[in-house]
């Protein structure tokens, strides 16, 4: 029993309850417990996205374990980077399995692809051994204001809500920017520093925002964001962090004291990579809410983000933050609904896409949480993405995939449940 089965089963089963009943078995040897902490920790980076050897061996990584602690510490603290770093990961690498060398890169880039998470570990584990990363996440303003007590917000801060790629610095990982999920994204540095000057000056504990430019569409924003490429480097300086919200530290500001700092902020001429998102009031008015996302749609923009007056940040998914955009408008599109899966698959395509992305196959809970489904999904993709996604196939496996369908079929050669009509609204890879 080591973690290459581990890794094999959890690809080869697809419900949560079966992750779990298999993380259990596994768990109980210690070795590959500490090995899945060192993956899952958010908080624990190691600064190199790959484990290369020319070589394989025959051992597995518990085999060694002493030494692939000492490795990861090491390059969790710096103590190995750059050059170093590459060729030390490289001899270490030599011992192990192909297998085991892959799962070595999945433990530097923080995920095993094989559909779970920190959360499905520490339920396994019935404790919470591994940290959870959280950012501040958005509900639907649609769903918010079906619900009673929307009666009794009269306003909200209001923002743009730009299509991009959410970049996240704190205070005890200040040298690099994290994904919202907490895996760190490289090739920043220019950025980081910035940032690190701005917390410096203002006492910040954390800054959230979003890696955009008006200028590239999204998934060439994400493409860049997340590519290790020597050229792409260069394009990464063509990005934005775009500052929405920000903590003080020892402090826990009120909306009003946030919106004003990033209003001061804005003022500031001395950084050349980050700009600051503009906050307005508005009544909390649905004709007057459509009005103002309609202002940002005709800039190009994806849609608006409503901030709660009463609570400047909270951490998860709530109302204390909202979005609009409409495509969520159920009252705009009534025969609609949307989802968000994971990418399991990919089939290229015929005539004029042939040699690029036909139609990507997509697994996963509808937001009821009870039914799994499983689609293939063709619409939705210009030539572009088609040719990005076929490419990078690798890259693209395992990301979340935002959709727009009908309603839930019943495939006639599987029997497993499937979308009709499903169109792809957007891919975001770094979830």
């Amino acid at each position: 029993m080591n973690i290459v089965n581990l890794v094999e089963e959890l690809r080869k089963t697809k419900g949560k309850k079966d992750h779990i009943s298999i993380l259990q078995k596994y768990l109980k040897d210690e070795k590959i417990k500490a090995i899945l902490w060192y993956c899952y920790n958010p908080f624990v980076k190691f600064y190199i996205t790959k484990a290369t050897t020319s070589k394989y061996g025959k051992l597995h990584m518990e085999d060694d374990f002493e030494g692939l602690e000492k490795l990861l510490k090491k390059l969790s603290s710096r103590q190995l980077s750059g050059k170093m770093a590459k060729e030390e990961v490289a001899l270490f690498a030599s011992k192990f399995t192909k297998e085991d060398v892959d799962i070595l890169t999945c433990i530097f880039k923080k995920s095993l692809e094989s559909g779970i998470a920190a959360k499905t570990i520490n339920t396994a584990l019935n404790e919470e051994y591994i940290p959870q990363f959280e950012v501040q996440l958005a509900n639907s303003y649609m769903d918010f204001k079906s619900k009673k007590k929307s009666s009794k917000v009269k306003k909200f801060w209001e923002s743009v809500k730009m299509n991009g790629i959410r970049g996240y610095w704190i205070e005890n990982t200040t040298d690099v920017l994290n994904s919202r999920k907490g895996l760190p994204l490289y090739g920043f540095d220019h950025l980081v520093l910035e940032i690190q000057q701005l917390a410096d000056e203002y006492n910040l504990q954390f800054v959230d925002g979003e890696l955009f430019s008006t200028t590239i569409p999204f998934h060439q924003i994400q493409s860049i964001v997340m590519s290790e490429k020597h050229d792409d480097l260069k394009r990464k300086k063509e990005l934005k962090l775009n500052i929405f919200a920000l903590g003080v530290k020892g402090k826990n500001l009120t909306t009003d004291e946030m919106v004003n700092l990033i209003e001061e902020m804005r003022t500031n001429e001395n950084f050349k990579y980050i700009e600051f998102v503009k906050y307005g009031e508005i009544e909390n008015d649905y004709e007057k809410i459509k009005e103002k996302c309609q202002e940002y749609l005709e800039e190009g923009q994806e849609g608006i983000m409503l901030r709660s007056v009463e609570m400047a940040y909270s951490f998860g998914r709530s109302d204390d933050l909202l979005k609009y955009k409409p495509i969520m408008d159920k009252e705009m599109e009534a025969n609609h609904k949307i989802c968000e899966l994971r990418i399991t698959d990919f089939k290229e395509g015929s005539g004029w896409c042939q040699g690029s992305l036909g139609s990507l196959r997509c697994c996963g809970y509808l937001p009821d949480g009870e039914t799994y489904v499983e689609t293939w999904c063709g619409s939705g993709f210009d030539e572009d993405e088609r040719k990005e996604i076929w490419n990078n196939r690798e890259k693209y496996l395992g990301g979340e995939i935002e959709l727009k369908y009908a309603t839930i079929t019943t495939n006639s050669k599987t029997g497993n449940n499937s979308l009709e009509f499903p169109i792809k609204l957007c891919i975001k890879i770094d979830r």
